[in-house]
């Protein structure tokens, strides 16, 4: 038996935590998370996701706002943990935090490491059209996740996957990792490889311009870019003056126009909508004025009635 901290908060943490809390020979003596935070239109204050995990299997809390206060760090030294693993925590983890655990923290990281190091790695691999990805768990040091990695497992992905559905794959795959990491441990078995810094890219938050659809751009491209921010932030575009947000779309040329057109530009037919590109049509399939719900492209069109289609800028 021994003793695990857990670092996480977002709902991609919480089937590792799960993991964690199954598993017959580990104790989870504490879980840390961020500090409640307001949220929603009436912006009262919300328990993050690992928060809510933990208080139904009755667990003690901590939600530092400075992972380096006096009161903190003791505390946790207090608890003696044997290893700390840390899922989309949000915060960094410093020197004497990182030494505090006698087998070490190690990371769950949404990436084939070194590739895609970083906030954003589930959006970056979509932006960038690659075909697989995959989860790493890596032993941490003080660098933006290039620590030795200790196990990877590669994803396929799918042509027309979304950012939260490539989430909520990887997600649950961390669960599985999580339960390998602490047999390994069981074990003695925590031998890791250094990564080839050489071969390193990095995933950064996204900007307020990547959400942007530059219809100049290949279909493919503006394809990947929809996948990337679907759910959210959700990529976007204006017409006459009004903000679109375009959810879904599709390689699917089946029944498309043939003649060109202006990039921005709206064709319909039996109840399909395509825009014009730099190099092709896409076809749109779900889409939301600002204000206004969410629409699959039939229903959209309904509510056009006889008005003219505008024109993407």
């Amino acid at each position: 038996m021994f003793t695990t901290c857990f670092f996480g908060t977002p709902d991609f943490a919480v089937p590792a935590l799960e993991a964690l809390i199954a598993h017959p020979e580990c104790t989870v003596a504490a879980v840390v998370t961020q500090p409640d935070r307001p949220r929603g239109r009436g912006l009262q204050l919300t328990r993050s996701p690992v928060k809510l995990c933990a208080e139904r299997h009755g667990l003690l809390v901590l939600q530092p706002e400075k992972l380096d206060r006096r009161e903190f760090l003791p505390r946790l030294a207090a608890l003696t943990p044997d290893l700390c693993l840390v899922a989309a925590y949000g915060k960094i983890l410093g020197p004497r935090l990182l030494a505090l655990p006698r087998l070490g923290c190690f990371n769950l990281h949404a990436s084939l490491l070194p590739s895609y190091r970083g906030a954003a790695p589930i959006n970056h691999v979509l932006l960038d059209g690659r075909t697989e990805t995959g989860l790493t768990v890596m032993r941490m040091d003080e660098g933006l996740d290039t620590g030795p990695t200790l196990s990877h497992q590669r994803l396929d992905i799918g042509a027309e996957e979304t950012a939260g559905e490539l989430h909520d794959r990887l997600a649950r795959l961390g669960g599985s990792m999580t339960t390998e990491l602490l047999d390994r441990a069981l074990r003695n078995k925590l031998t890791t490889e250094e990564q080839d810094h050489s071969q390193a890219s990095l995933a950064p938050k996204l900007t307020k311009e990547m959400l942007f659809l530059d219809w100049r751009r290949s279909a493919a491209s503006l394809h990947n870019q929809i996948r990337a921010l679907n759910p959210t932030p959700s990529a976007r575009t204006y017409a006459e003056g009004e903000l679109y947000l375009i959810h879904r779309s599709s390689l699917d040329f089946a029944d498309g126009p043939v003649h060109p057109a202006e990039p921005g530009t709206l064709f319909t037919r039996a109840e399909h909508l395509w825009v014009a590109t730099g190099d092709a049509w896409l076809r749109l399939v779900e889409l939301q004025r600002e204000g206004k719900r969410r629409l699959e492209v039939p229903q959209f069109l309904a509510g056009l009635a006889n008005r003219t289609l505008p024109r993407f800028s």
